[in-house]
């Protein structure tokens, strides 16, 4: 059976996009991709930049305790989604400069904790989902194409990376565009270098601009023979995914479907949520 494996990246933890979270699970759901890489900067983190570590978190009522901690229960009960709706898939949550953010603020703020703290992907319980972790050192590779965050934003990254980084085909994240670059070779070898957009809300507080440069959508790759893989990108507009013949529109139910029970339980249980991960309980049935 040829390999067919989705990318999809950056959500930024509940900066995310309903609709177009949705509309590349209802994708998912309907292909049964061989494999789904989750490519990194699922999680935002925001509470462990430096700048945001000077401020004692809040208690007032409806307020976040912990930012941090309920945005990891977010995001394990999205992955949990995930691999619901695609159960036979092998699933790769790749680390993203964001996820990074973890190991970075224990190394500089808590060195003396490094090795005692859970890691991000205990702290995910990713094996409860069998879902495999790639840390950003470990790009993945799936038939001739490299698979990574990526760390380059220039105008041309997937460009750069895909000659410059690695001298093959890559599918990248991080930019938040949705771009393709190609090169031909005497053999008639041809070689892709694509950043994979994002999935996150369109705006942004810490940008030049209220509403970047920025391209909503994910990666899709064919394998056409023998481990050639062929990528498309899939572009998604006001919460709509288009592929060759396809269309996969996520209308408010569809969002209320995916997103209703995380939110209820998010809104509703915030600060028991936070005291079930410093007590070890989160992942009770």
């Amino acid at each position: 059976t040829p390999q067919t494996v989705a990318v999809l990246g950056d959500l930024h933890g509940l900066e995310h996009d309903p609709r177009a979270v949705t509309a590349a699970f209802m994708a998912c759901r309907d292909r049964q991709p061989t494999t789904i890489v989750c490519n990194g900067d699922w999680l935002d983190a925001t509470s462990l930049q430096k700048s945001n570590r000077q401020h004692p978190a809040s208690f007032a009522p409806g307020e976040n305790p912990l930012p941090f901690g309920v945005e990891l229960v977010f995001c394990h009960m999205l992955l949990a989604k995930l691999r619901e709706a695609c159960p036979d898939a092998r699933i790769v949550f790749m680390e993203g400069n964001h996820e990074h953010r973890v190991a970075r603020t224990l190394g500089t703020s808590l060195p003396q904790l490094f090795g005692l703290v859970p890691t991000l992907e205990a702290m995910l319980r990713l094996d409860a989902l069998g879902i495999e972790y790639h840390n950003s050192r470990t790009p993945l590779i799936v038939g001739d194409t490299l698979i990574t965050h990526g760390e380059r934003c220039n105008m041309h990254a997937g460009r750069s990376a895909m000659i410059d980084d690695w001298g093959q085909s890559v599918m990248m994240g991080h930019t938040h565009r949705l771009k393709m670059y190609s090169k031909g070779y005497g053999t008639g070898r041809v070689v892709y270098g694509c950043e994979c957009g994002h999935l996150r809300n369109t705006g942004a507080s810490y940008t030049p601009r209220k509403y970047p440069d920025w391209q909503q959508g994910f990666g899709w790759l064919t394998e056409h023979h023998a481990g050639a893989m062929q990528p498309t990108l899939i572009a998604i507009q006001q919460g709509i995914a288009v592929f060759p013949g396809q269309t996969y529109y996520a209308r408010q139910r569809d969002v209320d479907r995916l997103f209703g029970p995380i939110n209820e339980r998010l809104t509703a249980q915030a600060v028991q949520l936070v005291s079930d991960i410093v007590n070890g309980n989160l992942w009770r049935e």
